[in-house]
């Protein structure tokens, strides 16, 4: 509760079953979801599975994303597996180029949810609608943090997202690159799991995703999440100067690009 407003799952979406019975099981309060790839009677008892986790911030499909993200490590696959990578957002809009700055500036991206982060279907969604009709809310691609007051790049989910007033075919390639860069490995950090860690993240100024791990090995941990705000653009992103920490970061690559 010192980082914000605990959120339950069910102030985001229906409590499934698995998260249920997994509260259950764990004897854990409502505000605790279970990340686990155990099974009960041939059913999740969590979310997630083992599967891999694609790139994301969290409930970018809601008018007001959470703000932070907790997980707690109870069970740990063997060493190396199941990883979690997390993107400096900050950065990734701090490196774009003045010409992508200025292409990106005062666009929005519509967020679908068609898929889950594990690229499984949600119930009652159809993976052949136009993009351009699917409901979901729409947020700036340069978000000013309500927080820090810094400007970041917010794509949210790839899978589902449209870049609003362009084609089909052009907010595909914008999203592309848009994607490319912000995953770029200079941004990145690896998180590699022990029993007892905890992280914390800004949910809102990250991205984040998970590697698959062995169906056999057992991986639980606990998470919870606060409240967020909704995002707002940034008006004037073109003219900040960058911020001192990414100011060496962007002459080093700009000197590699010539």
């Amino acid at each position: 509760r010192r980082f914000g407003t605990p959120v339950t799952s069910s102030n985001l979406h229906q409590r499934d079953l698995s998260e249920r019975t997994a509260n259950r099981l764990f004897d854990l309060p409502p505000e605790v979801t279970v990340v686990t790839n155990l099974q009960a009677d041939g059913k999740p008892v969590g979310i997630l599975g083992d599967g891999e986790i694609v790139w994301h911030s969290d409930f970018s499909f809601k008018e007001r994303p959470t703000a932070a993200r907790m997980l707690l490590a109870r069970e740990i696959p063997a060493a190396g597996q199941g990883k979690t990578y997390f993107v400096n957002c900050y950065a990734a809009y701090e490196t774009l180029s003045d010409e992508m700055k200025r292409r990106v500036a005062g666009k929005t991206i519509k967020q679908g949810n068609v898929v889950d982060t594990a690229m499984k279907l949600r119930p009652g969604a159809k993976l052949d609608t136009d993009v351009r009709d699917l409901p979901g809310p729409s947020h700036p691609v340069v978000a000013t943090h309500p927080k820090t007051g810094r400007s970041m790049l917010y794509l949210g989910r790839r899978h589902s997202a449209y870049v609003n007033g362009l084609s089909i075919d052009d907010s595909e390639a914008l999203l592309n690159e848009l994607w490319a860069h912000a995953t770029d490995p200079r941004f990145c950090y690896t998180h590699v799991w022990q029993v007892g860690d905890v992280v914390v993240w800004d949910n809102q100024a990250t991205l984040h995703k998970r590697d698959a791990f062995e169906s056999s090995s057992r991986r639980v941990l606990y998470a919870s999440q606060v409240e967020g705000e909704r995002l707002v653009e940034t008006p004037d992103a073109l003219s900040r100067a960058a911020h001192p920490r990414f100011a060496a970061s962007r002459s080093k690559v700009e000197r590699v690009r010539s």
